[in-house]
């Protein structure tokens, strides 16, 4: 797939225009024996994504569903909503204030947990893409090409009410090596590491990808850019003009 260049510069906080989105009418996820054996019969290996009809190998993660033939990223999402898909995470109705689970859950609190499953998945989109553009500019990240967005999203049997939502981002598996990025590093592109320092922690090739987690990673001072981002997002989500992918075949 050919995108646009993304020629760097300041986020737009009007528009959010520096990135070009992608929409697609359906996005399925669905358990692929053939591809789990293939992989050695490990997890990350059985999962197939199935965009608008056409069929890719993905990495189905805690937080997000990464889809390498397309260097495309959407974040899992329940109704809308963050969800987190680790069989370590406590379940959504616990956290909702209904259920009875201790104060803590791992590294977090429920109160963390309760904010991060009630973060609208166009929010925490907009925080990743913001961040990974500020982590890119200072030469600790891949690079943002743009945005993606499904209208419909069904995940197993579950079908969710709302969209699926998420950025296109450069492969780092790909990209040269680099000297690992380190936590003050972050901080001086204007970004705060999540909590538990995964950011840091499991970095690919030297670049910084895993932004996500109960506390994931934020861009700093930068409610403007994140608000025009998620606009775009909103925009895109009610309107017929966002370009389509090219067909591309399937891998």
């Amino acid at each position: 797939m050919r995108w646009p260049r993304n020629t760097g510069g300041s986020i737009d906080t009007v528009t959010g225009a520096r990135f070009p989105v992608m929409l697609y009418d359906e996005l399925v996820i669905r358990r692929s024996l053939r591809d789990f054996v293939r992989s050695g019969l490990r997890p990350v290996g059985a999962y197939r994504a199935i965009l608008d009809g056409r069929s890719f190998a993905c990495v189905r993660g805690a937080w997000a569903i990464w889809i390498p033939a397309l260097q495309t990223k959407f974040l899992n999402s329940i109704d809308g909503k963050l969800a987190c898909l680790s069989r370590r995470a406590p379940p959504r109705e616990g956290v909702s204030g209904s259920g009875r689970l201790a104060s803590r859950w791992g590294s977090y609190s429920l109160e963390a947990w309760r904010r991060a499953y009630e973060t609208p998945v166009s929010r925490r989109v907009a925080e990743n893409v913001v961040a990974a553009t500020r982590l890119h500019e200072a030469g600790l990240g891949p690079r943002v090409l743009g945005l993606c967005l499904a209208r419909r999203f069904r995940d197993g049997a579950r079908s969710d009410r709302s969209f699926a939502a998420g950025f296109v981002v450069e492969d780092a598996a790909l990209k040269a090596p680099s000297p690992p990025a380190t936590h003050a590093q972050l901080i001086a592109a204007g970004v705060r590491p999540d909590r538990i320092n995964s950011a840091v922690r499991q970095q690919v090739n030297g670049y910084v990808v895993d932004l996500n987690s109960a506390v994931g990673v934020v861009p700093v001072d930068a409610e403007a850019e994140v608000a025009a981002v998620e606009a775009r997002i909103a925009v895109a989500m009610s309107s017929n003009i966002c370009p389509m992918p090219s067909r591309a075949a399937d891998r």
